[in-house]
């Protein structure tokens, strides 16, 4: 049994960007079709071997856990025509994506192997990213004609270029996941292999050219602002304020740019301002006024909400932020244990004695930052990355034990 649960995490792990392509239907990806069989070969192996490892679960868990009660509740006070289609998602992704799915990893103590399984994944989509791209671009073929996808894939840059989307529903949602997941691409690339220098550096040309071939405004906004805010929470909290030479470089190559072609650089990062302004562009101003709205209802219902479900089973749209939303369905109360939870977690990374931590960081402050512009809440790939991280730092405190007990 515990070979086919490593093979379920295995493909799981591999397929969890392919949020279209394989999918059963517009709400089953093949992901979660998958996740289902680790649910269920987990619990096989729990009757068979009924044991839980020590230190598996944390407070955390706990706070997701009254998280999940509080949603169902707001579901069970106010039902609507899609409140069991609601529930039986919320349980899905917390219950058997995140909580049983950890359980599965530190388990299986195969961190690293599943950490180099993520490193291939991702290097197999920054490669299918940038020749999906150069095909369209130069050659005017979609490769996405070619796969077995629900969605039409006809985003572009400035009306000119086309983004790529991967094998998933759109392009901000790959780049949600090469936000979370590439970092922790980065972590075993930089922390685990035994690449040489040249790898290495090829890696992370592959990352950012894949990065460029989906320009997302929250992707590109989010790796920024998480990188910036990781280098400043990590040296505050070893109480070691300083810039090395690489930082020192950065800042000086970036200042010259913008003294030299500012207005080369605004015209390049003109959409990104409009949006995150939420002036200027249509999508911009749409999202604005949904934003608004959605604070207009959370005031009318500010405990319980209108209850899961209750946006589409009212025919209203979506405030494509992922806060809002939970607010609106399930009262503000729901999203303040949710933050508790966002910061429980910042404060065990910021303290874990992991090297590299760094790597998590980022991809975890880059994830509560795209959940400002994505309602879906059915990607897990926020919740992968934390099951890498405690998995990773479980098995990392409990090989220095055994070191020390020797």
């Amino acid at each position: 049994m515990r070979k086919f649960i490593t093979l379920f995490i295995t493909l799981y792990i591999f397929f969890v960007s392919w949020t279209d392509t394989l999918s059963i239907n517009d709400k089953v990806p093949i992901f979660m079709v998958i996740g289902g069989l680790i649910f269920l070969a987990q619990i096989i192996q729990f009757l068979l071997y009924p044991k839980i490892p020590k230190d598996a679960f944390n407070y955390g868990d706990t706070l997701i856990a009254i998280l999940l009660l509080l949603i169902l509740f707001s579901g069970i006070i106010h039902t609507n025509s899609k409140t069991l289609n609601y529930i039986g998602t919320y349980l899905f992704i917390f219950l058997i994506l995140y909580f049983f799915l950890k359980l599965s990893f530190i388990k299986q103590n195969s961190a690293e192997y599943f950490l180099r399984i993520n490193f291939y994944a991702i290097v197999f989509l920054c490669s299918f990213l940038i020749v999906e791209f150069m095909l369209k671009y130069l050659f005017s073929i979609n490769i996405q004609d070619f796969l077995p996808r629900r969605r039409e894939t006809t985003a572009t840059f400035l009306g000119t270029f086309p983004r790529s989307y991967g094998f998933s529903t759109e392009p901000g949602v790959v780049a949600y996941y090469l936000t979370t997941m590439g970092m922790v691409a980065f972590y075993y690339v930089f922390e685990k292999s035994r690449l040489s220098k040249l790898k290495k550096a090829a890696f992370v040309l592959l990352f950012l050219f894949a990065e460029i071939s989906i320009y997302s405004t929250t992707g590109i906004t989010a790796l920024i602002v998480a990188w910036i805010t990781t280098n400043i929470l990590l040296p505050i909290k070893s109480d070691k304020i300083r810039l090395n030479k690489y930082s020192l470089f950065i800042i000086i190559s970036i200042f010259l740019l913008f003294i030299f072609k500012f207005n080369e650089i605004f015209s390049l990062f003109s959409p990104i301002i409009n949006k995150l302004s939420l002036i200027g562009a249509s999508s911009a101003i749409d999202r604005r006024e949904r934003w608004l709205n959605a604070l207009n209802m959370i005031s009318d219902n500010p405990l319980t909400g209108i209850g899961i479900g209750g946006l589409s089973a009212q025919g209203k749209p979506s405030p494509i932020n992922w806060y809002l939303f939970l607010g609106v369905e399930t009262g503000i109360l729901t999203v303040i244990v949710l933050w508790g939870f966002y910061i429980y977690v910042l404060v065990k990374m910021l303290y874990s004695k992991l090297n590299g931590k760094k790597y998590f960081l980022i991809g975890f402050i880059g994830a509560t930052i795209h959940l400002f512009a994505i309602s879906s809440f059915q990607y897990p790939f926020i919740f992968l990355l934390l099951i890498f991280f405690f998995s990773t730092n479980y098995s990392n405190k409990h090989y220095e034990n055994s070191l020390y007990n020797k």
